[in-house]
């Protein structure tokens, strides 16, 4: 019955005007305690019935988005509202204690990754001296644990750097 009043009032009303008669009525609505849910469906006949102009209708948009806000924290109650803002605020610190788990392990096997690749480089010098550029930077290069594992294993094993390279050439293609 509301939405009909309005309608007629607006049709009476300089299209100037039309933007505070349609934010009167849907705060009115708010009011009565109709949910967000039944505005925005009320609000499709209203929005039909009370056409604005362009820069008008965001101007509404605005206000309305306001309003919905001010209409959901009216209908918390203090202990809602601040279950709310206890669940964000715990929601954050795990997400942080989350990250920071994420950081340590991927740090932890960066860490790892490092050490055997120079542990490798390493091995691979004592036995064999100054190393091809090539075998420095492909040992560099790998980021697979369990092949730098192997490969050690194989440069303590492997007796020369040519018998080395060859197992390389065959953990290449396994």
């Amino acid at each position: 019955m509301q939405v009909i009043r309005t309608h007629l009032l607006a049709q009476q009303t300089p299209v100037s005007q039309r933007r505070e008669i349609k934010l009167k009525l849907v705060r009115n609505l708010y009011r009565l305690g109709f949910s967000a849910e039944n505005v925005r469906y009320l609000f499709r006949i209203i929005d039909t019935l009370i056409r604005l102009r362009d820069n008008e209708n965001i101007q509404f948009w605005e206000t309305i988005r306001e309003l919905e806000q001010e209409a959901e924290m009216e209908l918390l109650t203090t202990f809602e509202r601040v279950a709310i803002e206890r669940g964000r605020t715990e929601g954050l610190q795990l997400g942080k204690q989350e990250g920071l788990q994420l950081g340590k392990q991927e740090g932890l096997r960066l860490g790892k990754q490092e050490g055997l690749q120079q542990g490798l480089l390493v091995l691979l010098s004592t036995r064999f001296g100054l190393l091809p550029e090539r075998i420095t930077q492909w040992v560099r290069s790998l980021t697979d644990i369990e092949r730098l594992n192997v490969l050690l294993m194989k440069a303590i094993t492997a007796p020369t750097l040519a018998e080395f390279e060859r197992n390389l050439d065959q953990t290449n293609t396994q």
